[in-house]
């Protein structure tokens, strides 16, 4: 079983900053909920932990991973981040109408800077494609990464699903052979 964490929060979601690549730190918050999904996941004995390498999944892992046993590996992929913004990160979220965005609007240039769903969907098919070649596959992997992630995931597996709002630390499971479709 695969299971997906979306990072603790962050000084820039408080803020309301567009993320996307950039590193991010998480808050006191963000420690804290980071601690007790390591915890509760602590209890499915994962042989691996995969992560964003952000600074905000990588600090998210880092909490995370004091709870399970000690050889338990951490592998950091960059094809976990976050969508690329582009021109927009670090940017007020508020200033932007999030239709035309998740639509990469022609009659807006600066939406071409956006990563599209895509080019998203390839590279997260790749890294799956990877880690059936690990051997222990068959065994509960803990992946931690982004909301904007979590919801191509989704994609993957749901199709015709739109896009979702999902918690810092809140934790999505999924076979691999939902996601191998």
């Amino acid at each position: 079983m695969l299971y997906f964490v979306r990072h603790g929060e962050t000084e820039d979601n408080l803020a309301g900053i567009i993320q996307g690549w950039r590193g991010g730190n998480l808050t006191e918050k963000g420690k804290e909920q980071a601690r007790q999904v390591g915890l509760k996941i602590a209890e499915i004995n994962p042989s691996i932990i995969f992560t964003s390498d952000l600074d905000r999944a990588m600090q998210t892992t880092s909490e995370i991973i004091k709870y399970f046993k000690p050889n338990t590996k951490a592998l950091s992929d960059w094809r976990l981040r976050e969508r690329s913004f582009g021109i927009h990160e670090g940017k007020a979220a508020s200033k932007y109408d999030w239709n035309d965005i998740f639509k990469h609007s022609a009659a807006n240039e600066d939406y071409l800077t956006i990563e599209t769903n895509q080019l998203m969907i390839k590279r997260l098919r790749s890294f799956l494609s990877d880690i059936t070649q690990f051997d222990n596959i068959n065994e509960n992997i803990v992946i931690v990464t982004h909301e904007g992630t979590l919801n191509i995931i989704n994609k993957i597996v749901n199709p015709n699903d739109g896009y979702k709002k999902y918690d810092n630390t809140e934790i999505i499971s999924y076979n691999l052979q939902d996601l191998n479709n």
